[in-house]
């Protein structure tokens, strides 16, 4: 083709680019676009979908933007939580000036279109909350400004690509909650820009490659839920910017670097629940002084825990249970006394770690605003402190599996938001205080049993009228089942008053109640069973 041929062939295409029959069809690509997106939605609740029609311009449509340098051209389309159900039309692809895509929390299904690998100018992805299934589409890479890709909790499938790790700007890579397998590709080290890497409850497995330790602008760090083994490579724990770490719920073993607090002086976040760590918490954990959440739950750790922990005064969550925490020793519960000055704290869980000694009288002192302590299965012993009425929003108390004696305080009963009180196998004796039930009338379970209890059975717990669960078994106490016991509608798991010392005939406002093994001389009539199979008549 001659030099002059390509300038005719050359200035024809322009002339024809600029023709007004040719204008109108470049501005009819997103409408057509759009309208094509529309038809495969089978069903808008909420008719988030009825501006789309013949007669408004597509600027106009719910959900859409426009750019103004060239209104016809789509450039965001946002249609969060509107209940839209069916497939993404594969025409999304046609949206060449598209820079923010926002499906995020409806009931879309099918696959990701590849189409979308198209939107060369697209910067933001979201695609969570939805059923979409298949393989994370490859050719998402040739989205190269993308800054945020957000395709958590859907049915993807497959692994993750290797070459999601040549975006240079992403930012944000989140793909929580899907079905994703293999292991994690070592080309995610090359996300330079990346904050946020979030890659939880999948199948991923194999080691953390220790090449992310040179995601230098790292902030969140979520693996967690995963069957990911090995250890935790040192060079991600020189990440300093990390705020929230999240490891739970895998295969990982090791200890942790003594230096944790050091190198990650900015966590705010520490999930390692569920693993196979051992060896000592690190003191240096006290320096962070930024720390809010602080779970190792179900692992091995032993040696006590960090002494200084009070002086992180923003603690929101503590959970130690299921280590080797306790030294046998009479002190193991002595850190309590400086966990007071976290006036924040709203969780305590210390179960099952064979802490040893008696309750510290400075639990009085803890803050109002926690809402859960735990310290079932240890050996803690002596009498539970009578200022535990001071913590007066608890909704969870759970001390069974101990040694405490003496009697339940009578000034428990201030503990008006209880949900859950659980006191079973210790050596607990005296009556059953009736402030517990005139006052905490939001209990759903009561769980007592294998004590020393004796007197009556309080006929105040009718006032619980959300009670479930009702464990009274192998106490010493005496006379007549409460009518009062029977007119709770909402006592529908178990009721287990065995072992004791009962006499009488079971009233009759037994109702629908479930029972289990009232005493053999005490005679038994069941009305009704709606939960078990086997109903037990004595």
């Amino acid at each position: 083709m001659s030099f002059a041929l390509v300038i005719c062939v050359t200035v024809a295409v322009l002339s024809l680019n600029f023709s007004p029959t040719s204008q109108y069809l470049i501005d009819e690509t997103d409408r057509l676009a759009l309208l094509s997106f529309k038809n495969q939605i089978t069903s808008d609740p909420f008719e988030a979908l009825s501006s789309w029609n013949e007669s408004s311009h597509c600027s106009n449509w719910t959900g859409v933007t426009c750019s103004n340098r060239h209104p016809s051209r789509v450039t965001v389309l946002e249609l969060k939580s509107r209940g839209l159900a069916g497939s993404i039309s594969p025409h999304i692809g046609n949206l060449s000036f598209l820079k923010a895509l926002v499906l995020s929390e409806n009931h879309f299904e099918g696959e990701i279109p590849q189409e979308i690998g198209r939107l060369f100018r697209l910067k933001f992805l979201w695609l969570e909350n939805n059923t979409l299934t298949g393989k994370i589409p490859r050719n998402l890479t040739s989205c190269k400004e993308l800054v945020v890709l957000v395709l958590s909790r859907n049915e993807l499938l497959g692994e993750i690509p290797v070459e999601l790790g040549s975006f240079s700007k992403l930012e944000s890579l989140e793909l929580f909650g899907n079905n994703l397998k293999g292991i994690i590709p070592v080309s995610l080290s090359n996300l330079s820009a990346l904050s946020g890497l979030i890659l939880g409850s999948n199948n991923l497995y194999g080691d953390i490659p220790s090449e992310l330790g040179k995601l230098s602008r790292l902030v969140l760090f979520q693996l967690a839920e995963n069957k990911l083994s090995g250890t935790i490579p040192p060079q991600i724990l020189n990440i300093s910017s990390i705020t929230d770490f999240y490891v739970a719920k895998n295969k990982l073993h090791g200890s942790i670097s003594p230096n944790i607090g050091i190198t990650l002086p900015n966590l705010q976040n520490i999930g390692l629940g569920g693993n196979r760590f051992y060896g000592l918490l690190p003191n240096s954990m006290s320096n962070l002084s930024r720390l809010v959440r602080l779970d190792v739950s179900g692992n091995e750790f032993t040696g006590g825990l960090p002494p200084n922990l009070g002086t992180l005064q923003g603690l929101i969550h503590l959970n130690f249970q299921i280590n080797h925490l306790g030294n046998s020793e009479a002190d193991d519960l002595s850190f309590i006394n400086s966990l007071s000055n976290c006036s924040r704290l709203q969780i305590l869980s210390l179960g099952i770690n064979n802490l040893t000694g008696k309750l510290p009288e400075s639990i009085a002192n803890f803050s109002t605003e926690l809402t859960e302590l735990s310290m079932q299965g240890n050996n803690i012993f002596g009498e539970i402190p009578p200022g535990i009425e001071n913590l007066v929003n608890l909704t969870g108390l759970v001390m069974h599996n101990n040694y405490f004696t003496g009697g339940i305080p009578v000034s428990i009963g201030k503990l008006s938001k209880l949900v859950v009180l659980t006191m079973a196998n210790n050596q607990l004796s005296g009556e059953i205080p009736s402030t517990i039930c005139n006052n905490c009338t939001q209990l759903e379970k009561i769980v007592l049993h294998n004590n020393r209890f004796e007197g009556t059975i309080p006929a105040s717990l009718g006032n619980c009228g959300k009670l479930n669960e009702l464990l009274l078994s192998q106490n010493q106490l005496f006379g007549s089942i409460p009518k009062e016991l029977f007119g709770l509608s909402s006592l529908s798991i178990k009721l287990d008053l065995s072992e004791n010392n009962l006499t009488g005939n079971l009233p009759s406002e037994v109702g629908k109640a479930i029972l289990w093994g009232i005493m053999e001389e005490t005679c038994i009539q069941v009305l009704g069973c709606e939960q078990h199979s086997k109903i037990a008549q004595y």
